[in-house]
């Protein structure tokens, strides 16, 4: 006497989990792009405001590198503000420190729960002399 034993539905389950993890890494390839895309974007977006605010001098003719702090903030403030950038200006009078945060919306990720990812950047910039 023989018993045979059916394995229906188990080749059903593996596609299904096969398919599962080739939506998760699909999803880390396009999702993924797109966040560095966004760090990449954050990171210049801080480094041009920064850079811009650091150009506001008190006096050049001092012959220090001293910046005037409001002008230079809002040297700073006024480019995120033309680009539509959310970020964080703090300027100590020796250099300008700028933060730029944005959230990237998840395409393929979503489907698995994770909708968005916070990206964050910071970069400073002060006056150099020439000399």
């Amino acid at each position: 006497m023989s018993t045979v034993r059916t394995e229906r539905g188990s080749v059903v389950a593996f596609v299904v989990v096969i398919a599962m993890i080739f939506v998760f890494c699909a999803g880390l390839v396009v999702d993924g792009a797109r966040m560095v895309g966004a760090k990449s974007q954050a990171i210049d977006h801080a480094g041009n405001a920064a850079r811009l605010g650091a150009q506001e001098f008190l006096s050049i003719r001092s012959g220090t590198s001293e910046l005037h702090r409001s002008r230079a903030a809002a040297a700073a403030k006024r480019y995120l503000s033309r680009y539509g950038v959310t970020g964080v200006v703090k300027c100590d009078g020796q250099s300008v420190t700028v933060t730029v945060e944005s959230r990237v919306q998840m395409t393929i990720l979503a489907s698995l729960g994770i909708r968005t990812k916070k990206i964050t950047a910071t970069q400073t910039a002060s006056p150099v002399d020439g000399q």
